[in-house]
């Protein structure tokens, strides 16, 4: 190939990653090593080749930086019918991308990705990932981390220490918050009176009673003027400024959502609860109310859960109430009154019209209930198909916690016990391959066949 051909081909590769800024709402930021990168939040009006690949695998891109002076892309993306490590996935990407580095991130299940690629030979050359616990570390009680082998890589030294999320762990230590990174390193100082996990790339951290924004590089990209603040869930974040009803923004910091309520959650599913009066119900993006309360409450509850796998979950409360002018309390209004949980999908319309004692949100397909039908997890129909006396939320990485002649055990979506009931409790639920369990005595972290891999012993 002459000059001219190896040009043009450059040039294309070029354009194809600086094309990603040219059609969304891009902020120019600085890393902590001065190199610069743009954030891409416009992801409606967002043209480029590697947002047709991921809908065509079902995934939904909420944003894309783009880093190290603009030439590794960072797919912030909410997966659909596949993972981040299918390999046909990782390659069409990569294609698509013009053979540049990459790294995509699943903000569902926290997982992430990356691909270095050669563009001479047109192929992803290796990639790195932290499935089955691969470049990630597991808080211990004492507070330090171990590896997935529970190997001990962060010696206990902290007042408390959280999972990494987005490669980041929470670290807490005299009184001020900062974080580490998968190596066990603190690559942002311990500084803030408060923080969230990363979540989209992003952590609200507090600073003299106000809340702002930092990246992963420890820079602070939304400045610190929020009474209150929330992690980022599909795009947006809840926040409220002193004084104000909650507002939501997008990642550059903007406000583009004013709601007027006092009481709202997260976005899941497009959909976030606000509180109305002594009730709830449900707005979009825009702020509409598409689900309205289902009875008059008197709750001032927010639901526990919000939507997740298309379902929401609704508090319904029956009873008699008085209507009486001269009832002068909420518990006054109260004569006869039961709790209630119902499903609603996105339009508001209930699942199967049953009612359930109990409920969880939908997880891996199943949710887990306790109505008249018995005790154990439905599928997206209704039907129980496993009945148990079920612990905690509901499956996580193809396994949840039952109980079993007061004992916790672990079956898979087919009801089989795969892991035998010996445990108290669950403090963490699977995660990259490990669950954190109380067996009476100790602390323990088992893998998905019941070994313990770590109690408290080995050291390299």
């Amino acid at each position: 190939m002459n000059w001219k051909g190896k040009l043009a081909k450059l040039l294309i590769g070029f354009c194809l990653l600086t094309s990603l800024a040219l059609a969304g709402h891009d902020v120019d930021e600085h890393s902590a090593n001065g190199s610069r990168h743009d954030v891409i939040v416009d992801i409606k009006n967002w043209q480029h080749p590697t947002k047709k690949v991921f809908e065509s695998y079902g995934f939904k891109v909420i944003k894309v930086d783009l880093e190290k002076n603009k030439t590794f892309p960072i797919f912030y993306v909410i997966p659909g019918g596949t993972t981040v490590y299918d390999r046909a996935l990782v390659n069409r990407v990569a294609k698509n991308n013009g053979f540049w580095d990459f790294r995509i991130v699943d903000v569902k299940n926290n997982y992430f990705i990356e691909a270095y690629c050669s563009k001479k030979e047109k192929k992803v050359i290796k990639t790195i990932s932290d499935e089955d616990g691969e470049n990630t570390l597991f808080p211990i009680k004492q507070s330090g981390y171990i590896d997935k082998d529970g190997y001990v890589i962060v010696e206990p030294q902290y007042d408390l220490a959280f999972p990494l999320v987005d490669g980041r762990g929470l670290v807490f230590l005299d009184k001020k918050y900062g974080f580490i990174d998968a190596s066990g390193k603190l690559v942002i100082d311990l500084q803030f009176d408060y923080a969230w996990d990363f979540s989209e790339g992003l952590a609200a951290v507090m600073i003299n009673n106000r809340y702002g924004y930092i990246n992963r590089h420890g820079v602070m990209v939304i400045e610190p003027k929020f009474e209150q603040a929330s992690p980022f869930s599909e795009g947006l974040a809840k926040v409220s400024l002193p004084g104000e009803s909650i507002n939501y923004i997008d990642a550059t910091g903007n406000i583009v959502l004013k709601t007027g309520y006092y009481q709202a959650g997260d976005f899941h599913d497009d959909r976030a609860s606000v509180q109305i009066g002594f009730t709830y119900g449900y707005i979009d993006r825009q702020g509409n109310l598409v689900i309205p309360p289902k009875t008059p409450g008197l709750t001032k509850d927010l639901p526990i859960y919000g939507f997740s796998e298309g379902y929401g979950i609704m508090k319904i409360e029956q009873g008699d109430y008085s209507d009486t002018e001269d009832s002068a309390t909420e518990d006054d209004l109260i004569i006869e009154q039961t709790f209630l949980y119902v499903y609603v999908n996105k339009w508001g319309e209930v699942l199967g019209d049953m009612l359930f004692y109990d409920a969880n949100s939908f997880s891996e397909g199943l949710a887990a209930v306790y109505g008249d039908q018995g005790k154990g997890f439905i599928d997206k129909t209704g039907k129980l198909v496993i009945e148990c006396r079920y612990v905690g939320e509901g499956f996580s990485e193809g396994l949840a916690g039952v109980v079993k002649d007061d004992k916790i055990g672990f079956i898979d979506k087919k009801g089989n016990m795969v892991i035998k009931p010996a445990y108290e409790s669950i403090w963490q639920p699977f995660s990259h391959g490990l669950a954190y369990v109380w067996d009476g005595k100790r602390l323990v972290y088992i893998d998905k066949t019941g070994r313990e891999v770590w109690a408290g012993r080995k050291r390299r």
